[in-house]
């Protein structure tokens, strides 16, 4: 064992030459760091400026039903519902953003009915597209003020809406089908039917839509026609300019008119569909 830690009989003399190694080293370096330019001296470490602590956000939808729809903007939480290959809301949009109003600006309104908004509010454009076409500003899925992976619905996706309940309607009674206003239109909240009307009748909401009557709100910011009339705002624009197609239900008639335009300015209902 004592001669596995003896040193070869030649280390005196390396240590003797390491010393001289080490000396020569220290008075270079003593020289490097008396040079009056400062040349070989190690720069101070920076100091790393400290991150502020953040509040983590809150989680505005934890715990949100598989088939309902949470906007994560505002904690929103919509029932939806699946007619032929779309998905819709099953709820008017609530989200509050300028152009935007609860009807007769009551916000017990808007969480029975929902907000009503101008056309360029509901594609989420500037004021001034109310008087001059959006042309390439508007997208074939057109997000707007709809949560995210939804959109407005464009004039076709509306028209499939209408074409899909037509034919289901017909299937289900040939000789009195359904008309898709009356299929739409939520069982309550409607003004009762004018006697005298053949046209009206109640809503059956057949296929979960569920259609309120929201009114609107007019140009001039007068509020009409709540319990009456349902409007529901398209991302598209007429040849109008300050004009926007829109689809309509009336309390009077149990149809779904989808040739109505008006000013993008008026305040009407959005519902989302999934993209």
């Amino acid at each position: 064992m004592s001669s596995s830690v003896e040193e070869p009989e030649s280390s005196a003399e390396e240590s003797s030459s390491s010393e001289q190694v080490s000396s020569s080293s220290q008075t270079s370096f003593s020289m490097s760091v008396a040079s009056p330019k400062g040349e070989g001296r190690t720069p101070a470490p920076k100091r790393e400026t400290p991150v502020p602590f953040k509040e983590p956000e809150p989680q505005l939808c934890n715990e949100v039903p598989a088939d309902a729809l949470c906007d994560n903007r505002d904690g929103e939480i919509y029932a939806t519902v699946k007619i032929g290959l779309q998905v819709w809301m099953a709820e008017n949009l609530r989200f509050d953003k300028a152009g935007s109003w609860c009807y007769n600006d009551k916000p017990e309104n808007c969480k029975a009915f929902g907000r009503l908004y101008t056309w360029t509010s509901a594609v989420d454009l500037d004021d001034s597209f109310q008087t001059t076409s959006a042309g390439s500003q508007i997208a074939a899925h057109h997000r707007g003020a709809c949560p995210q992976g939804w959109h407005v619905p464009s004039m076709e996706d509306m028209k499939l809406l209408e074409t899909f309940i037509e034919k289901v309607n017909a299937k289900l009674d040939k000789q009195h089908p359904e008309a898709v206003g009356t299929s739409l239109k939520s069982k309550t909240d409607w003004n009762a039917c004018d006697s005298d009307d053949e046209e009206c009748e109640a809503g059956s909401n057949r296929y979960g839509f569920n259609a309120k009557p929201a009114g609107r709100r007019n140009a001039d910011g007068s509020f009409d026609d709540i319990k009456n009339d349902a409007g529901f705002w398209t991302s598209a624009e007429a040849e109008n300019a300050s004009h926007a197609p829109y689809w309509d239900l009336y309390y009077a008639t149990d149809k779904f008119w989808g040739s109505y335009t008006n000013k993008k300015s008026v305040g009407y209902s959005v519902r989302c569909l999934k993209d």
